[in-house]
């Protein structure tokens, strides 16, 4: 089970969005499209672990937090384990700034996402606003040590070591498969960031060494980019990785930072996929190999689907009822995530805005 400390030891209906490349069609208890690698990812979520449960403009409630987004995640990975297919939880960055949970600097927040089991997570900007937030992230047994070398910050450097804030990358083997993915993790160039960082520019970072040698020890590449799924850097990040790779190696681009569900076949051979924001959406990236999923000479296959952060919803595609859905870990985290808020009195009313005021246009994201 899930162990973590008490929050003053911590101190501080159904809807489915599909777009697939391949066709794919939902027939009876929706799915996911599985294939040889699937990725399961987060994106700017900003500390809305709990969900929304207090917004009602939502067409489908987001009522689900992230004990649910540990329980959706763990029924897929027990099919991933029976079906033989590598399966992979992700964050890209944007953890901080958005709820009360965040305040002050992610001290409250991220013990608990240290109790989500990703694979990989990527640093955003929000993080690096501040000194204070990369001392509580770099802290000694805090957040990025918990992730060890899965907190992957590609161009983003501690700026009184001159390391890399997390790892420059790491190579994940797959859970059913024993292929070997080649993971990174990218920041735009980021120039209005706190003293206590160096953000490195994209162009300059994929030129150094180690970035053609970690290619090459992946069979496919998985880049967390914290970008516009059509940032400009997208492509020169492509650029070089087919010059070093060559034309036919898959990549998957999991984008971020401009908050909505986004989608683009970069080549025959690479995409870019963005999950929403503030946890609306939890998304799913399958890709078929070629020599497994595919024939050897083919071309991969990428499908995907943007899932509405709702329970029955998530239940729905993990194949089980809304009780089912739920597991001991789940409920732990659940749990942490409510000892907190009452802890800071996140849930307690004070007032509410007779009128409708809208964020998605607000220039500060």
């Amino acid at each position: 089970l899930v162990s973590f400390s008490s929050p003053l030891a911590m101190r501080q209906n159904f809807s489915l969005s599909v777009v697939l490349v391949c066709c794919f069609a939902l027939s009876g208890e929706a799915s996911v499209p599985w294939s040889d690698l699937n990725i399961v990812v987060v994106t700017d979520v900003h500390s809305w672990i709990s969900g929304h449960k207090h917004q009602e403009e939502f067409d489908v409630p987001r009522d689900a937090n992230y004990g649910d987004l540990f329980d959706f995640y763990s029924h897929l990975k027990q099919e991933a384990a029976q079906t033989n297919k590598d399966i992979l939880l992700v964050n890209n960055g944007d953890i901080v700034d958005g709820t009360g949970l965040s305040f002050p600097y992610g001290f409250d927040l991220t013990p608990l996402l240290q109790l989500m089991p990703f694979d990989l997570v990527n640093t955003g900007n929000h993080e690096l606003y501040q000194d204070v937030t990369i001392q509580n992230i770099n802290s000694a047994g805090g957040f990025a040590d918990s992730f060890k070398g899965r907190y992957v910050t590609s161009n983003v450097l501690n700026s009184t070591t001159g390391q890399n804030l997390g790892t420059n990358f790491t190579i994940l083997n797959g859970s059913a498969s024993g292929r070997q993915y080649a993971t990174f993790g990218f920041l735009y160039n980021m120039q209005n960031h706190c003293p206590a960082v160096i953000v490195k520019t994209v162009e300059n970072a994929i030129i150094e060494p180690w970035f053609h040698s970690a290619l090459q020890q992946g069979e496919a590449a998985i880049i967390l980019a914290h970008m516009d799924v059509k940032h400009p850097l997208v492509y020169t990040i492509l650029q070089r990785i087919r010059g070093l790779m060559g034309s036919d190696y898959p990549v998957v681009f999991l984008t971020g930072h401009t908050h909505y569900r986004g989608y683009e076949a970069l080549d025959d051979y690479a995409v870019s996929f963005e999950a929403g924001h503030y946890f609306d959406t939890v998304g799913f990236i399958s890709v078929g190999l070629p020599g497994s999923a595919v024939p050897a000479n083919a071309k991969p296959q990428f499908s995907h689907l943007a899932i509405d952060a709702n329970r029955a919803t998530l239940a729905s595609v993990a194949g089980v009822s809304l009780d089912a859905l739920e597991t001991p870990n789940g409920t732990q985290i659940k749990a942490a995530i409510t000892e907190v808020r009452n802890q800071l009195n996140l849930d307690e009313r004070l007032g509410c805005n007779p009128s409708t005021l809208s964020h998605y246009e607000d220039p500060i994201w």
